[in-house]
């Protein structure tokens, strides 16, 4: 899945990867380059908060440009998602967390839910701008309300050679034990 989505990435960085229709009608479409480097960044943002190839993350989001960039950044960071149903209600979801933490069948490393999802995304944007060349790459690149920051192409290709090659992994979906 990783390396048909770099071949999109390669081809055509600045087409429309995917677009977000939020409730109030606002369209947010998300080119490529920008999907791959919010991902890789976030990936390697995980990974630096102990998240380990092989281990899982717990994501309770609903259906958002997080939750794909997350979907995206498991890929990139070799560990698999379990996600929740958003229809859950709180005291449900506590116990299928508990559930799997008992189970010992899978390490969950950390979870991502709406109290945390926007601090991620916004430190992988700060830290994106913050290593890039503002004055010359600015010009031409999107401001986002999700991510309040801009990208570049520099940044994305040097968190994503911060991985190793060995780190690129299918998404694995699990559910929690009933």
């Amino acid at each position: 899945m990783i390396g048909v989505f770099e071949g999109m990435v390669r081809q055509n960085p600045q087409r429309t990867c995917f677009t977000f229709v939020d409730k109030e009608g606002n369209v947010e479409a998300f080119s490529y380059r920008e999907t791959r480097m919010m991902a890789a960044g976030l990936a390697s943002l995980l990974r630096r908060r102990g998240v380990e190839p092989g281990d899982a993350v717990v994501v309770d989001l609903p259906n958002n440009p997080a939750f794909v960039i997350m979907l995206l950044a498991a890929a990139y960071g070799g560990f698999s998602l379990i996600t929740m149903n958003t229809r859950l209600t709180d005291a449900e979801k506590q116990a299928r967390l508990l559930d799997l933490q008992s189970s010992r069948a899978v390490n969950v490393a950390y979870t991502v839910d709406t109290s945390n999802a926007g601090r991620l995304l916004q430190t992988v944007a700060d830290e994106a701008t913050g290593t890039a060349d503002t004055a010359a790459h600015g010009r031409g690149h999107a401001q986002r309300t999700a991510f309040a920051a801009r990208t570049n192409i520099a940044t994305a290709e040097v968190l994503i050679h911060g991985l190793e090659r060995g780190d690129l992994a299918w998404i694995e979906l699990q559910r929690g034990r009933k």
